[in-house]
């Protein structure tokens, strides 16, 4: 399906429950999280570019970006600790 959520002249655009109605039984959407990551890394620039560049004073936007403890989770931080402790010699 190619991204998925946008049309293209050699693809149309179809629900998942559309494909498996015509006998569709496995889909892929190889580039809908690196083209969507992409995107919010362009609009993240836009912003910066207009908001922050040149200016006196910085505005929160927390809207555009994971906090500091998402971002930890979502790697598996405390899993990492845990076996940095497990594994550390000394």
């Amino acid at each position: 399906m190619g991204l998925g959520m946008r049309s293209r002249k050699t693809t149309p655009l179809m629900t998942p429950q559309e494909l498996q109605d015509i006998g569709v039984a496995v889909v892929s959407y190889p580039r809908l999280l690196t083209t969507a990551a992409l995107k919010g890394m362009m609009n993240a620039m836009k912003v910066f570019t207009e908001e922050v560049m040149g200016k006196k004073k910085l505005v929160a936007r927390d809207d555009l970006q994971v906090g500091f403890e998402e971002l930890n989770e979502l790697m598996g931080m405390k899993e990492l600790d845990r076996l940095e402790q497990k594994y550390k010699g000394g």
